[in-house]
């Protein structure tokens, strides 16, 4: 189960429904300067419909799109890069 960013608001707020309005309005900013934002569940989903995010919510449940990064692909791909003298820099999956 995921927990929602206003379970944490007690953290930076010691009025619950000022940092829930808080979380909301900072999302919603947020929303307005991405192209899109990912949920890990329905209910994250269901949740920033709430806060009326300006943005598409697409719903990945692990937060990467696995078909994207089938097992034989990637490891074809790291062996190629390791053929051609890439081992010591960084590896950085990039999802498009």
């Amino acid at each position: 189960m995921f927990r929602v960013y206003e379970d944490y608001t007690h953290y930076f707020s010691l009025n619950a429904a000022w940092g829930r309005k808080v979380v909301q309005k900072l999302t919603r900013m947020l929303s307005s300067r991405v192209e899109a934002m990912i949920a890990p569940s329905r209910k994250i989903e269901d949740v920033l419909e709430k806060y009326n995010v300006l943005c598409p919510v697409e719903v990945i449940p692990s937060g990467i799109d696995t078909d994207k990064f089938s097992t034989a692909i990637f490891a074809d791909r790291v062996e190629k890069l390791y053929m051609n003298g890439c081992e010591q820099q960084a590896l950085v999956l990039r999802v498009c």
